[in-house]
């Protein structure tokens, strides 16, 4: 996954952004989101799979699927019904979407991290806490970005 998208963006203005992600892109809870970010005047980003949102009707009041709501769409690849295994005749197991789904999303940060770093910028990135100091370096990093935080960092 590389992104071939120029970001020409201020670095500070991380604001600016929303994803929301929903396989079938029909469900109302991820389209509300996407329209009320929209309305804020916020780049809103989907995850979703094209494959299901393109013959699946939405279920929001307006009618609107996620893909056509979003400025940018991350498609997962996957299939309509999220399985490629027959368990038995007639009977489809194994989705895709969580693998794919968590794939696209860390590809994406470590694209996003490449960048920062081509850009010379700090890279703020939290610790496995299982490595010796890394308690601290996070508790550190959480108090640059106190503002930002539901809590405080381990």
């Amino acid at each position: 996954f590389s992104s071939r998208r120029r970001h020409t963006r201020y670095i500070g203005d991380w604001s600016s952004d929303v994803c929301s992600s929903d396989l079938s892109g029909k469900n109302g809870s991820p389209i509300d989101v996407a329209l009320y970010a929209k309305q804020k005047g916020l780049t809103v980003v989907a995850l979703t799979c094209l494959a299901m949102s393109k013959v699946t009707p939405s279920q929001h009041p307006s009618g609107k699927r996620l893909f056509e709501v979003a400025d940018e769409v991350l498609d997962n690849g996957g299939v309509a019904g999220d399985a490629i295994v027959e368990a038995a005749p007639g009977t489809i197991a194994g989705p895709t979407s969580t693998l794919i789904g968590c794939s696209v999303l860390n590809w994406l940060m470590l694209d996003t991290i490449a960048w920062l770093r081509a850009g010379g910028y700090p890279l703020p990135i939290l610790r496995s806490q299982n490595l010796a100091g890394a308690i601290e370096h996070n508790r550190e990093l959480g108090r640059k970005y106190h503002g930002r935080l539901s809590r405080q960092l381990a």
